[in-house]
């Protein structure tokens, strides 16, 4: 999670080299999951240019998504589809459905992106199509023992 271009450079750095102990560890770049969070407190604006300049930043083949915070929300998704990212919604980001009214659940802000991303004919990913995205396990009965 970065929402500063310099703390998003040293993650990427860290991918690339090592785990900045000298060790010769090199993190594959598929296997990294980066989310952009844009607008939040004293953190990068959330622009559409702001958000070109985090994505450009990322490795080539890096999976990532964005969030926006509080107004900023729907046009970061929008921004996210065209420019080949995922999105993560929900009331920690924006407790808004549009000025003035209060969303009624989670569900009802994930129903809006779905719909956008749909309008932008991208596909909305099932829990399970989430989690491989992801590299979660696909359930708990997954869960190795200890």
């Amino acid at each position: 999670d970065s929402g500063y271009r310099g703390e998003l450079m040293a993650m990427v750095d860290l991918v690339q080299s090592g785990n900045g102990d000298g060790d010769d560890l090199k993190i594959n770049v598929r296997d990294r999951y980066f989310q952009l969070c844009m607008g939040a407190g004293w953190g990068i604006e959330a622009t559409p240019e702001n958000l070109l300049v985090m994505k450009n930043a990322l490795p080539p083949g890096v999976v990532w998504s964005v969030l926006g915070v509080g107004r900023m929300q729907l046009p970061m998704i929008t921004m996210a589809m065209l420019s080949g990212g995922h999105v993560r919604v929900g009331f920690e980001d924006n407790i808004y459905l549009r000025r003035g009214e209060l969303l009624k659940s989670n569900a009802q802000i994930v129903e809006v992106a779905a719909n956008i991303i749909q309008q932008l004919q991208g596909e909305v990913a099932n829990t399970n199509e989430a989690r491989e995205i992801l590299g979660l396990l696909k359930s708990i009965k997954e869960t190795p023992l200890l």
